[in-house]
């Protein structure tokens, strides 16, 4: 039978602190750090929000920052210009002479005057050359508030430029195509190039968008963008199925483009100087170095297209 020695003395009161040190250092482990409602005044805070804010300024050119603002800054006078110099009744000219003739269709009015159907007649303003299957998205114009035919489109397109962030060179021809003339005027007059521009800019991530783009075939190459999609498809057929629907009045519409005198602006040509416009999410696109991650659009890998390769560092040739 051995014999019995006492123990080490325990110290309860120590024990107990030694166990609330190891608790709390668990619980840091776990959920981190646990700060009191008076940390959040520290100077080490500040000057973690500074250094943040030191980084994203880090490596800025305040002289390239400037003429961004300036472009930007002549892009929005152009429009306030275009917008409060405006001659009287050409603010949403386009949009009402569309809706004038959707109530006279509707009341039995042809879309297209006889004598545009029977021979030649110049091209001037006033002259509805959209297919008939526009009839449908100029009569929801009706239920819809008249600033918002202008302010959805631009916050699209808008939105897909921020998104993409494009260099800089790609935001001065940007804002060329924003600032000339003709797409001054199609934006004041609330013409439909508006919303096909919106088009496209959805279609930079959703390329079967494009497809819209189709409701004014005059600009079809772009509607391109996507054609391999099954849903790209799915649209061009039901602008397909409402142009059967329609059949007598696309007749006249064809009619009617063949027609047209009036130089460039006549046949399906008409509408080369809506092109500025159009290109401004798609320069956006191309000059955005998230191209690659988007796809390819015509079928055409964009990003491998722009990319430049490196000097000294042959194209890489894939092995079969």
């Amino acid at each position: 039978m051995g014999s019995w020695a006492p123990g080490p003395h325990r110290d309860p009161l120590g024990e107990c602190c030694c166990l609330s040190r190891r608790a709390g250092a668990t619980r840091a482990g776990i959920l981190g750090p646990v700060h009191n409602a008076t940390d959040s005044g520290n100077p080490t805070d500040r000057e973690s929000i500074l250094d943040r804010v030191d980084r994203r300024l880090a490596g800025r050119s305040p002289l390239a920052d400037g003429i961004g603002i300036g472009f930007v800054l002549a892009v929005a006078l152009s429009y306030l210009h275009g917008f409060w110099f405006a001659a009287p009744g050409y603010v949403g000219h386009d949009l009402a002479l569309y809706q004038h003739e959707v109530n006279a269709w509707l009341s039995g009015t042809p879309m297209y005057p006889a004598f545009e159907v029977r021979g030649p007649f110049p091209i001037v303003d006033g002259v509805i050359l959209y297919p008939p299957i526009t009839i449908a998205l100029f009569a929801l114009t009706f239920w819809l508030p008249l600033p918002l035919w202008w302010l959805i489109p631009i916050a699209i397109v808008a939105t897909v430029i921020y998104r993409l962030h494009p260099g800089r060179r790609w935001l001065l021809a940007i804002a060329v195509c924003l600032v000339y003339p003709m797409s001054v005027g199609l934006v004041v007059s609330g013409n439909p190039d508006l919303w096909l521009a919106a088009a496209l800019a959805v279609a930079v991530y959703w390329h079967p968008a494009a497809a819209f783009v189709l409701l004014k075939p005059s600009v079809f190459p772009f509607a391109l963008i996507g054609w391999r999609r099954r849903e790209w498809w799915a649209i061009a057929g039901a602008f397909a199925a409402g142009s059967l629907l329609l059949l007598p009045q696309t007749l006249d519409w064809l009619a009617v483009v063949r027609n047209g005198q009036g130089g460039l602006r006549s046949g399906l040509v008409y509408s080369y100087q809506d092109v500025p416009l159009l290109i401004v999410p798609l320069l956006a696109w191309a000059g955005s170095a998230r191209a690659a991650s988007l796809g390819p659009a015509f079928g055409i890998d964009l990003a491998r297209l722009l990319r430049r390769p490196k000097r000294g560092h042959p194209t890489e040739i894939q092995s079969h």
